[in-house]
């Protein structure tokens, strides 16, 4: 009777053992029927954190996981709200291995029995902490089925960051792609050239998208009116905020009274688009061939140089206004005016000119380019434009590009050439 009454029980508890494996092996189940439905984290965290307490009877854990770079408590069992805010990660280095957590590190730490680091890429992904576990010869079994669980759940949810990361990198690289389109659409393919002036323009933006914009156009009663521009910001929002300017620009430009009025509008017009959360700076001028007469606004612009033939030193064209965009009235617009009849060559160029750098980290700077443009003279825009790019380039040498880099060159003849 002894014998049969023991038979029963061993059959019995063998039985029961076997539904509760069946029973983790369908939670398991269900937490891989969820990573490959790709569900948010924070229900694979709480899968977890059930499948521990209510299947491997554990009544303590903490789970904790990287999170643009900084360490978080993301699943816990046992613990209170405060304890899981306490900050324990500059303890991590201490438990590099699998095993008990024995008197070192922080004393929540301390409270538990054994941690459990997971690596992926050697890279430390999650830290779990274990407490009340028994000596009983389950408890090492119980352990290793933890470890396996963990990294499955760790590594499924660093591979959903990390695909989250691509779609970005795609949406980033696809939204480059049609800043760049958009931008190349306004820059002028071929610039105007007449009997008493050349043009030329060098066009380099640093990430194939940038803020800088340059124009210009040649009108029948024999004035030339052109720019350069540098807007705040890059990317499509820079693109698209300057394909809105360019077409201000032309559609104003084209009915323009005096520049100051021109310039005016265009604020008005940006300012509308922008309501001060973007600017840009503006270098316009507008040159009669009739009278040989140069009249600008620098809007906070670099300042263009202008080198008049049969003068030693390079003009500064500094007369004008603040950047456009940022207020919804100028309060002042002053403008330039040089007499160009001698002839001479003028060069705008955006901030990426002048700050340049070396190898060495130093930048190229506004007086170097003076001495530059003092050097070359009066002589065709081409031709200048072609040894300031060789100048820039000698001087950047290895290193790389911190700005756009963005040239517009103009050559006036002088009466009787």
């Amino acid at each position: 009777m002894p014998t049969s009454f023991t038979h029963d029980y061993s059959v019995e508890t063998l039985e029961r053992e076997l539904g509760l494996k069946e029973l983790q092996i369908n939670r398991l189940l269900n937490i891989t029927q969820a990573i490959n439905e790709n569900r948010p984290a924070r229900e694979l965290f709480e899968m977890y954190a059930n499948f521990l307490n209510w299947d491997l009877g554990i009544r303590r854990m903490a789970l904790y996981f990287r999170r643009d770079g900084e360490w978080e408590c993301r699943s816990h069992i046992g613990l209170t709200q405060e304890e899981c805010e306490v900050v324990v990660s500059d303890c991590f280095d201490d438990y590099d291995a699998r095993g008990p957590i024995g008197n070192i590190g922080h004393p929540l730490l301390r409270s538990f029995d054994f941690v459990i680091p997971v690596t992926h890429k050697d890279e430390h992904l999650v830290y779990v902490f274990l407490g009340d576990l028994s000596d009983a010869p389950e408890a090492s079994a119980r352990v290793q089925l933890v470890t396996t669980i963990t990294h499955v759940v760790a590594v499924a949810i660093e591979n959903k960051r990390l695909f989250r990361q691509q779609l970005e990198q795609e949406r980033y690289q696809a939204e480059l792609t049609l800043a760049s389109e958009i931008q190349r659409s306004l820059v002028p393919d071929e610039l105007p050239s007449g009997k008493h002036f050349d043009m030329a323009a060098l066009y380099m933006p640093r990430f194939g998208v940038g803020g800088d914009f340059y124009s210009a156009e040649y009108f029948e009663d024999g004035r030339l009116l052109f720019c350069v521009a540098d807007i705040s910001g890059k990317g499509t929002g820079a693109a698209l905020l300057m394909s809105n300017f360019e077409a201000s620009f032309w559609s104003l430009g084209r009915s323009r009274s005096t520049l100051a009025t021109f310039v005016q509008a265009l604020n008005t017009a940006l300012y509308r688009v922008t309501r001060g959360d973007r600017f840009l700076t503006l270098f316009v001028g507008e040159y009669d061939t009739n009278t040989r007469q140069l009249t600008y606004v620098n809007a906070g612009h670099n300042p263009p140089l202008v080198v008049v033939t049969g003068c030693e030193d390079p003009i500064e064209l500094t007369v004008g206004c603040t950047f456009l965009g940022a207020f919804d009235r100028i309060p002042r617009v002053d403008t330039g005016h040089i007499d160009l009849s001698a002839g001479g060559l003028l060069f705008c160029y955006t901030d990426g000119v002048s700050e340049l750098v070396n190898p060495a980290g130093l930048m190229y700077g506004e007086e170097r380019l003076l001495k530059f443009a003092c050097a070359r003279g009066v002589c065709v825009a081409a031709e200048f434009n072609e040894r300031l790019e060789g100048e820039l380039s000698g001087y950047q040498g290895t290193a790389e590009p911190t700005d756009d880099i963005t040239v517009l060159s103009v050559h006036f003849q002088g009466v009787g050439n």
